[in-house]
């Protein structure tokens, strides 16, 4: 955050050019985050006068110039592996994990590295339809399945390619025909966010808050676990989650303002 950076008082001068001993409080007129690519930004600053003997009528301001370095990811940590699996593997998956596919990635950059929540370009349900699709001995179907930006930092610019893995799905004569899947690997996203926003204790200010994320958590999880629900029930469970996850960080905002 830029805010942060920038200094919490400033000294002021006179017309004749003496200048004031004490410091003054300014308060700075930011955005919390900048643009990915980076840049050089101007900030405005209005001088809290109001417990000084200080005027000032002239309605002058504090300014900061701040040039921010863009941050490129460079890729993953680890390669990702390529991942096989088979026809009968589809009639008990229920999310992307339970083919074997990464449920968190550690995304790299210069200075350091950042662990998120993996998004897939490819469903489950996808992945479903092209298993469907192998009807003899010995063929295989290869998928490529790439990263999305979903849960990127914000203040990251993305690569100049996705990272991404091949998928192989072999042919092993299991009947998939009537197979039809309830796509929870979005609401199992949602869950691992919950969790990592539960476990931040930064972000956890009030007990009140806590306990009413972790119900919510606990709520949504039920649907997961849950092998008779509907994708309905499971859309309305991740919806639900993302809505207390939001409320939960306005309450904690407003605790810390």
């Amino acid at each position: 955050m830029l805010k942060g950076t920038l200094p919490e008082t400033v000294q002021i001068s006179y017309y004749n050019g003496g200048t004031v001993g004490d410091s003054v409080s300014v308060t700075w007129e930011t955005s919390d985050t900048h643009t990915p690519t980076g840049g050089t930004y101007t900030f405005v600053g209005t001088l809290d006068l109001d417990d000084t003997d200080y005027i000032n009528t002239s309605n002058l301001t504090a300014g900061a110039t701040v040039t921010v370095t863009p941050v490129t990811i460079k890729g993953l940590s680890e390669t990702l592996a390529a991942v096989e699996v088979d026809q009968d593997d589809f009639l008990t998956a229920k999310t992307l994990a339970d083919l074997g596919i990464w449920e968190n990635v550690v995304l790299r950059f210069d200075g350091g590295e950042e662990e998120i929540v993996a998004t897939w370009g490819t469903t489950l349900t996808e992945l479903l339809e092209v298993a469907k699709t192998l009807t003899s001995e010995g063929e295989t179907k290869e998928v490529t399945v790439t990263l999305t930006a979903d849960n990127f930092p914000v203040w990251a610019t993305l690569p100049a390619e996705m990272p991404s893995f091949v998928l192989t799905i072999s042919y092993d004569g299991t009947d998939l025909s009537e197979v039809v899947i309830v796509e929870k690997s979005e609401l199992a996203t949602a869950i691992t966010t919950a969790k990592g926003v539960l476990e931040n204790a930064d972000l956890n200010k009030t007990e009140e808050a806590k306990t009413a994320l972790e119900a919510a958590i606990d709520a949504a999880q039920a649907v997961l676990d849950n092998e008779n629900a509907t994708q309905a029930e499971v859309n309305a469970a991740k919806e639900t989650l993302e809505t207390a996850v939001q409320t939960h960080s306005v309450v904690q905002s407003r605790v810390s303002s």
